[in-house]
């Protein structure tokens, strides 16, 4: 790609306002899947009382924390928590792709008790993970892009699996950052309050 090609699409990427387009993208997606996996769960309710779709467990993968707390809630309550944490990723990408590096909250013990936080609900989610995670697990979970790709009607019921990677990789993906901004934060200096 060419530099005016370059610049051009980093242009769009600064002029498209991503608190809006993201949680948007991120409904959509997130309806299309509940409802395959109400589609799925009633061809497999009789089979498996407690049946976890590949399609619920899609939806937490892509939403991360915006699924973790909403678990049990209706639609509306899920895409509520999705749309409040695309807009805060969409916000802070708005202000990464503008140049703007002065953080939102002023106070440096306020935001060293947020990322504190941020830190223990990361933490929190691996152990969720780990403390039920057995060695029979960890195969079958290297082995599900095979089975999700299979004819098998398995395929239809791996959301625990896609569940247990989701908390693992959105836990290791937030710890980093926080622990990053914890680090960064060692060396600022407090501002009046």
């Amino acid at each position: 790609m060419s530099n005016s090609g370059t610049s051009s699409f980093q242009a769009l990427l600064r002029r498209l306002s991503w608190k809006l387009a993201l949680p948007l993208l991120m409904a959509a997606l997130t309806i299309g899947l509940h409802y395959l996996d109400r589609a799925w769960l009633r061809a497999w309710g009789a089979w498996d009382d407690l049946a976890v779709t590949t399609a619920r467990g899609l939806s937490v993968l892509l939403n991360g924390p915006g699924s973790f707390f909403a678990p049990g809630l209706k639609l509306s309550g899920q895409l509520l928590g999705v749309a409040i944490f695309w807009t805060w990723i969409g916000f802070l990408l708005d202000r990464r792709l503008r140049g703007i590096k002065t953080s939102t909250i002023r106070r440096i013990w306020l935001r060293v008790a947020l990322h504190v936080v941020g830190l223990g609900v990361s933490c929190w989610l691996i152990w969720n993970v780990a403390r039920f995670i057995e060695p029979a697990t960890v195969r079958d979970l290297f082995k599900l892009p095979s089975i999700f790709l299979s004819n098998s009607p398995v395929r239809f019921l791996r959301g625990r699996d896609f569940v247990a990677i989701a908390e693992i990789l959105w836990g290791l993906g937030y710890a980093i950052y926080f622990l990053k901004k914890l680090w960064l934060l060692r060396k600022a200096r407090p501002t009046a309050t």
